[in-house]
């Protein structure tokens, strides 16, 4: 089976030659645009359903660390359980960037609500790295995630590395903005 984008004047004549010279068990798909983008999108969709599922699990099996029952009555300090998510996270899911990331940055929120501001901020940078790596410098996420360290930074006093992250993020999604 050969398969044709037909995007433009040159493929149709192309499509056209190979329909005239297709031997008797050969066939000829004809894959317009929009349902190339479509199929896309359905992968996508599908890899973030994945994704959101995992992180799910983890959460879930993060937060059952304070049954009472599993701690014997004694008092688990929020602290503490995001410890222990970070730390088996980072073993668990070497191998899942997407959820890795996704993961970390829920953890470091967690951290800076409570704050712990410099685990936050290690848990953010070790997002952005990942992001970065994944998805290239221009991604949403990778805005989203200076504007998260951004803000670490600011509620850390780091008022220059807030001003950093943040005109970072701006310029980033300033480039990356449709006309």
């Amino acid at each position: 089976v050969a398969v044709v984008l037909r995007e433009d004047p040159l493929q149709e004549a192309l499509v056209d030659r190979l329909d005239h010279g297709v031997e008797p068990d050969q066939r000829v798909v004809h894959v317009e645009p929009h349902e190339r983008l479509a199929r896309r999108r359905q992968a996508e969709a599908r890899e973030e359903a994945q994704t959101s599922s995992a992180v799910s699990d983890f959460l879930e099996g993060l937060f059952e660390r304070s049954d009472p029952q599993l701690t014997r009555g004694r008092d688990v300090t929020v602290a503490e359980i995001l410890d222990s998510g970070a730390a088996e996270m980072e073993e668990r899911l070497k191998e899942q960037p997407r959820v890795r990331a996704r993961i970390l940055t829920t953890l470091s929120r967690a951290y800076l609500g409570v704050g712990l501001y410099d685990e936050a901020r290690a848990l953010g940078e070790q997002t952005l790295a990942i992001r970065q790596e994944i998805y290239g410098e221009q991604d949403p996420s990778v805005v989203t995630n200076l504007r998260d360290l951004g803000e670490i930074a600011k509620e850390m006093g780091d008022h220059a590395a807030a001003r950093s992250y943040l005109e970072r993020a701006v310029g980033l999604a300033e480039a990356t903005r449709d006309p």
